[in-house]
């Protein structure tokens, strides 16, 4: 207990921020920039070899700047509360907005687009290949 109360030397020290000599920037910027360089290769590789989208409902509509308030003649706070609603009432008229807009993403973006709802089911999809139908490829 007495070791607790008598006074110490620490030996510790927190660089401020901004407060980095030249030199030590220099160093781990020239270990960061390897690894920054191999990240966004990867992620360039994978996109080329699986080009796929899986938005969810209101990002595709972000996407395509659509306001799904004016396809639907009831109120609803978001597009979340579309989807649940819409999927108990008239799922079908639900498929067809998201295939639809599944389709124009698929256009825009050149890729393969896959559209699920907050639990998992899948709303819609449109592969690019024509003759490949809508089962999700693993990555």
């Amino acid at each position: 207990m007495i070791h607790h109360l008598s006074p110490q030397v620490i030996k510790k020290m927190h660089i401020s921020d901004g407060i980095l000599a030249p030199e030590w920037c220099l160093v781990w910027f020239a270990i960061v920039i390897p690894l920054i360089a191999v990240g966004v290769w990867q992620i360039k590789r994978s996109t080329k070899e699986n080009a796929s989208y899986l938005p969810m409902p209101a990002k595709i509509c972000d996407m395509l700047r659509i306001d799904a308030h004016k396809h639907f003649d009831f109120e609803f706070s978001s597009v979340s509360e579309l989807v649940e609603r819409l999927k108990k009432t008239d799922y079908e008229r639900l498929k067809t907005l998201f295939d639809t807009l599944a389709g124009k993403l698929s256009q825009k973006t050149d890729a393969d687009v896959y559209v699920f709802d907050n639990s998992g089911d899948m709303l819609a999809c449109f592969p690019q290949a024509e003759n490949e139908n809508c089962k999700l490829q693993s990555f």
